[in-house]
């Protein structure tokens, strides 16, 4: 199923059109696990908590998830594997946006290959201001939003 008729149906059977943004932000993070008394854990199984937690609690209510990626890969290789367990909590039926905003003409083809195929992501925010070169390798994916 293409993105725009999975967006569609999640518009509709949600009644929606709020987007959840996923971002683990270290410092909103501090506070949300002071709150529930899980200062003591790591930043990752705070972040794991946290993501968890909103997936189930606005799934229901919205027609899409939106993650940063410069947020999970600021955390470095935990948190890309923490952007694999992002894709695994969000339901199939809503579609997962990465909000990349990357322009880098050596890296867009696999970058692509990276967020479509292997990340399995739906639609994909781009900043093409050094040209269409940019986006060509993302555009190559039919059924998939750029």
């Amino acid at each position: 199923m293409g993105f725009f008729v999975q967006l569609t149906e999640a518009i509709a059977e949600r009644q929606s059109l709020l987007m959840t943004g996923l971002d683990p932000n270290p410092e909103m993070l501090q506070s949300w696990a002071q709150r529930r008394g899980m200062a003591n854990r790591s930043f990752l199984s705070q972040a794991r908590h946290w993501i968890k937690a909103v997936v189930e609690e606005t799934s229901p209510h919205v027609c899409a998830i939106k993650a940063s990626l410069g947020f999970y890969q600021a955390l470095g290789p935990l948190g890309l594997e923490l952007l694999l367990e992002v894709r695994d909590l969000v339901p199939r039926d809503l579609p997962l946006i990465i909000d990349a905003k990357h322009g880098d003409l050596n890296s867009s083809t696999a970058l692509a290959h990276y967020l479509f195929k292997d990340l399995g992501v739906d639609a994909v925010t781009l900043s093409p201001l050094a040209g269409q070169d940019i986006a060509a390798p993302f555009l190559l994916y039919a059924d998939k939003a750029v």
